[in-house]
């Protein structure tokens, strides 16, 4: 495994835990507070 591999991964892992972190914030907190965060992102249009 070289190294980009390894960074591919590892950013396939981190998308994937930052789309699970704004599904769970816009359940628990509803349309507005995940609009709020959705904002804090680089491209919002990902989610």
């Amino acid at each position: 495994m070289d190294e980009r591999e390894v960074l591919a991964r590892a950013d396939a892992s981190y998308s994937r835990s930052r789309r699970w972190l704004g599904l769970a914030m816009y359940r628990r907190n509803g349309i507005r507070q995940f609009d709020a965060y959705r904002s804090y992102l680089p491209n919002p249009s990902l989610l």
